[in-house]
Parts: structure tokens; C-alpha cells; sequence
């Protein structure tokens, strides 16, 4: 798996950190049609507080004999910034470009993913 951090096109998921205490995050977080992120899946997925680093404490896990404890993983931005925002303020929205899951948003689906990424606090994409 590659991760990558910034603008990378040809990518097959998203990641996005958020904070919730911002009015739009909240109301993308209503809009936001996505289930929960399981395993170490690639699908378009939302999860927060708890949720959120739950599933990134899971990521860890299943994944540190592979790359050791300093490879930066979606799993380790959300609990940086679970951290910095407190665990109740903490969003993780991924959505796939390979169609798995699903989009994150039905309606205005372009409008609100470019939102997410204006609003995002930090994003991560990877193959």
C-alpha cells in the first residue's frame, strides 16, 4: 500500500480529518450518507469522536508489525488530531474513487466533497 499526504491524483481513497465544532463540518457530517470504516478497508466511510479513534487504535494493530511504529498511517492523523481537538471533536470521512462504499454524499455530491476538502483539517490519499 502507498500512502501519500497532499494532492495526488490517481489515488484510490481519501482521507480527511475534521473538526466537528465548525457549523459546516456539522452539517456535512448530517448530509454525509457513509457507514462506519471497518478492517483495513478503502471504502467510503465516516466515523466520529470516539468512532473515529476507535477504528484508528484497530488500523495500528492489524497494521504495526508491517510498518513499525513510525510509518505515518491514516491511523496516526486521526489520533494526532483526536489529540489536538479532544476525542469528541474529531471527524475521519474517506471516500473511494473506486466506487467502494459509495460516495460520502448523495446530494450536491461535488459541492460537498470539495467542502470537505476546503474544511479539512488534514488529508491523507492512498493507494
Amino acid at each position: 500500500m502507498k500512502i501519500r499526504t497532499g494532492l495526488v491524483s490517481n489515488s484510490s481513497s481519501s482521507s480527511f480529518v475534521l473538526d466537528i465544532r465548525d457549523e459546516q463540518v456539522k452539517k456535512l457530517v448530517s448530509l454525509c450518507q457513509a457507514g462506519p470504516p471497518y478492517g483495513l478497508s478503502r471504502s467510503t466511510a465516516i466515523a466520529v469522536g470516539k468512532k473515529a479513534t476507535s477504528y484508528a487504535r484497530h488500523w495500528i494493530e492489524k497494521t504495526e508489525d508491517w510498518y513499525g511504529p513510525e510509518v505515518y498511517t491514516i491511523a496516526r492523523m486521526i489520533l494526532k488530531w483526536a489529540k489536538e481537538l479532544g476525542e469528541e471533536n474529531i471527524v475521519f470521512m474517506r471516500e473511494s474513487d473506486e466506487d467502494v462504499g459509495g460516495s460520502l454524499f448523495d446530494e450536491n455530491a461535488y459541492e460537498n466533497f470539495k467542502l470537505v476538502r476546503h474544511l479539512a483539517l488534514e488529508e491523507m490519499e492512498y493507494h
